[in-house]
């Protein structure tokens, strides 16, 4: 149920590094400038999917009257949208709440009170992203048909 800060941040810094030298190795990213305004962007990502996520959890906290979502979540989505970015990172949380979904409404029928551990099923959504090569114009187009 606890996600370490010191992985969340070494694996922020990992993604940072790789994209940067992905982009260089592809040619996408030809001068110093490319790089930083690349590196902008997928900082201006995660901030943005943070704040969304810290909101998602201040309004579940209020409706719920209890912790409805840990802050190691948020952290997380935030360095999913480094690596997604923040339109990626909100699809992903659309599938990862699909995929958790069947096993909270077990709970709730057992009347259990058992706590569901969400960042697993954040990251199971991020993989089956990155796995399918989906990309947000994609989703756009098969919603347009």
């Amino acid at each position: 149920m606890i996600i370490p800060d010191v992985i969340l941040v070494i694996i922020g810094i990992s993604i940072i590094v790789l994209k940067v030298i992905i982009g260089v190795n592809m040619e996408e990213l030809t001068n110093t400038m490319d790089i930083g305004y690349s590196v902008i962007f997928m900082l201006l990502d995660a901030a943005i999917m943070f704040i969304i996520m810290y909101v998602l959890q201040k309004i579940g906290n209020v409706i719920f009257k209890t912790k409805s979502l840990g802050f190691g979540d948020v952290k997380l989505m935030a360095i999913i949208a480094l690596m997604l970015g923040y339109k990626m990172s909100i699809v992903c949380l659309f599938i990862s709440c699909f995929m958790a979904l069947p096993i909270a409404i077990y709970n709730l029928q057992k009347k259990d009170k058992k706590l569901l551990p969400f960042g697993p099923y954040l990251a199971f959504g991020a993989i089956i992203l990155i796995l399918c090569q989906i990309d947000f114009d994609m989703i756009i187009d098969f919603i347009r048909r």
